[in-house]
């Protein structure tokens, strides 16, 4: 019939439940009989009521029943108002207090499927005009293979130089360098391949050509067409990069990676029936036409082989014919054949479409070997050649180290760079190392390695005076000479053609496109990841089953709200632990951050329509369904009126922002397990601090 409500309660002996109120504020319960004037009620306590304004006094004993006194109600109620108190609500049990009720299941569902459709039928058609949208062509400018032909004409050809480029870490001293003084010239049409042994610093040399970043002290500079390069993406719009990493997704199929590939780097422009064609002449090229419809493959999920993934990266940038090519060992992990193979490919598309290549190779093959136009040998990141590959026979036969009759030319130059037990013989070997070089066996092997370690400080000091006689000798030679007479050629102020190369550089996917295609891969990603979806759907359904029929029946009285309370604890820390997959995929070895990496750094899309793209697929997909399914599970057995609307908008955007946080605190971890515990203790903290105790 009526209520109070107390303030300022004090209890002044905390072993019994007996508090003392300053303040005191009633009211009278809608259509309640006792506030009414005759004939309607039986009497009217709406005037006092007004008057309550406290002290008032309230006295429980160890049963649960209580009494309420205030001086004002002491004339209606002498012995004051005996109550039941159960969990901070106390209510009289001789009055009635109408409560509303819970809204019927039908109703609830009725609310939640038309939700659910209205969404659907907005979503659903947008993916489709994508989808639509995708397989259209782009502008059509011609027969495919004009097109295909005219990707080649277009561009015009790029000569590369460098000169004294240097490398040292962050803290060491001047005389410390990784890479030192390291020069070259490579034109269009032309191959050149940089060899040394483990350590020489071939990938720090790539990288610095590619101006790729790096956390030490870099010097030295790279020219294009005789013009200066300094930003990273203006040489990553003109050139390809493949690294010594297969960075693909392993869910989708050789011709999808190469599909896509196509579709973000190619011009905008270029109908999509010419960059099929372009993608088919790609796979034809690398011998990979057969496994066009084979998944790349994962760790839980059988696929290519380590010699097929490497062939699908490397056609990956050959699929956009890149003026400028870098490939960091491209020939890794593929037996002779293979090898063989993929270097011939990119010295034809060399040769025929005057490309520039550059490339570090780990031990060629004769026939490899003889493929190269250009050739540059390190040795503990100084330059012992730089030049015309066919004379650098000629080169170190001058200088006392003459190739012996049988042997592969880069086998020998690299063992000349790293093996200091090679003697300065005009070409021929100490009898030692010719008796070595002349058993190839196991033992043979082991017994020079024996004989050797014994003089490591010893052969180490003469490997460094030996890198420091054939700089020094190659400085001295003609191709020295020649070298330093073409660098400032190649490094004017530039020709007309820089224009050009300007505006070629530019051409790339509009935002809308880049929208479009990453929507597209990265749906076909999360959709052929079955195990993640199954899990996410299955769990979802079995623990909202599982929820509503611990906690119901609820009531609407103080025990059902801290029930409601603990019903939707374990909804948000169910939720939350869904998002821990982020871990992988956005940990220092997770494939997306690996493959978004590269592909940003190759000036691909732009950050905000790519996280755009993925957070779409993302929600409709993890984080906008499964919590719509909970709620309309849960919500017949523990929800109360009103609430629906709210709850799903509260888990929505629970799970979208756990998911972000957890994200960023992946990206910045050092380590996968570092990541994991983070995470980890992010989402307990949240959960202690969120309010639910």
């Amino acid at each position: 019939q009526f209520w109070c409500e107390l303030e300022d309660c004090v209890s002044p002996d905390r072993k019994e439940a007996r508090y003392g109120c300053a303040k005191v504020r009633c009211g009278c319960v809608k259509d309640a009989r006792l506030c009414k004037r005759a004939p309607f009620g039986l009497i009217d306590l709406s005037p006092m009521l007004e008057k309550v304004t406290g002290p008032a006094s309230f006295v429980c004993d160890s049963t649960g029943k209580c009494r309420f006194k205030e001086k004002v109600m002491a004339d209606y109620f002498v012995d004051g108002i005996e109550l039941e108190c159960a969990q901070g609500e106390c209510v009289s049990e001789r009055v009635d207090v109408p409560v509303d009720t819970l809204p019927g299941d039908w109703a609830i569902l009725g609310y939640v499927v038309l939700w659910t459709i209205i969404v659907s039928a907005v979503l659903i058609p947008a993916f489709v005009y994508w989808q639509n949208a995708m397989r259209q062509s782009y502008h059509p400018i011609g027969d495919a293979e004009e097109e295909s032909v005219r990707l080649f004409e277009a561009s015009s050809p790029v000569s590369l130089s460098f000169s004294n480029l240097s490398y040292r870490l962050n803290g060491t001293s001047n005389e410390e360098y990784i890479l030192k003084d390291v020069s070259g010239v490579v034109n269009p049409g032309e191959v050149m391949a940089i060899i040394g042994g483990s350590g020489a610093g071939k990938t720090t040399c790539l990288d610095m050509i590619a101006l790729k970043r790096k956390r030490g002290v870099s010097e030295g500079n790279v020219y294009v067409n005789s013009r200066l390069i300094s930003s990273q993406d203006r040489m990553a719009r003109m050139s390809g990069f493949v690294g010594q990493e297969n960075r693909l997704f392993g869910t989708l199929t050789v011709e999808e990676s190469l599909m896509y590939a196509a579709k973000l780097k190619l011009p905008e422009k270029m109908s999509i029936q010419a960059k099929q064609l372009r993608v088919d002449q790609t796979m034809r090229e690398l011998n990979i036409w057969h496994l066009r419809g084979v998944r790349i493959g994962s760790a839980g999920e059988r696929g290519l082989s380590g010699g097929e993934m490497r062939r699908v990266a490397i056609a990956c940038e050959m699929v956009t014919a890149p003026r400028l090519l870098f490939l960091d060992e491209p020939t890794s992990g593929l037996d002779a054949h293979s090898a063989f193979a993929v270097v011939e490919a990119v010295v034809r598309m060399a040769r025929d479409h005057n490309r520039t290549v550059v490339m570090t190779i780990h031990q060629p093959r004769s026939n490899i070997f003889n493929l190269f136009d250009k050739l540059l040998v390190l040795g503990h990141g100084r330059m012992c050649y730089s030049g015309r590959a066919d004379d650098v026979q000629r080169h170190f036969a001058r200088i006392g180290f003459a190739v012996p009759a049988g042997f592969n030319t880069a086998d020998y130059l690299i063992d000349v760079t790293m093996d200091a037990s090679l003697e300065y013989s005009m070409g021929h070997l100490s009898s030692s190392a010719e008796l070595e070089g002349a058993v190839d066996d196991d033992s043979s092997d082991n017994a020079g390695l024996l004989n050797r370690s014994s003089h490591d400080n010893k052969n180490n000091n003469q490997l460094m005076n030996r890198i420091e006689y054939l700089n020094d000798e190659f400085k001295r030679s003609e191709a020295g000479h020649d070298l330093q007479a073409c660098l400032p050629k190649c490094t004017g102020a530039g020709r007309a053609s820089d224009i050009e190369m300007d505006n070629q550089t530019s051409q790339k996917a509009s935002i809308s496109t880049q929208f479009q295609v990453l929507t597209s891969r990265h749906f076909r990603i999360m959709t052929r990841d079955r195990m993640l979806i199954a899990s996410n759907y299955a769990l979802t359904i079995v623990l909202a089953v599982l929820t509503g029929l611990l906690f119901a029946p609820l009531t609407l009285d103080m025990p059902g709200v801290q029930n409601r309370l603990g019903a939707f604890f374990f909804q948000c820390a169910f939720f939350a632990f869904t998002s821990m997959p982020v871990v992988e995929m956005w940990g220092p070895g997770g494939v997306h951050r690996l493959v978004f990496v590269a592909e940003r750094a190759g000036c691909c899309y732009d950050v905000i329509v790519y996280y755009g793209a993925r957070t779409c697929i993302e929600l409709l997909t993890l984080k906008l369904f499964p919590p719509i399914l909970f709620t309309l599970l849960t919500h017949p057995w523990i929800g109360h009126s009103g609430s629906l609307v709210y709850q799903l908008i509260a888990m929505t955007l629970f799970t979208t922002s756990m998911h972000v946080i957890l994200q960023v605190i992946a990206i910045l971890s050092n380590t996968d397990s570092m990541a994991s515990l983070l995470c980890t203790l992010f989402i307990l903290f949240s959960l202690l601090f969120g309010g639910f105790w």
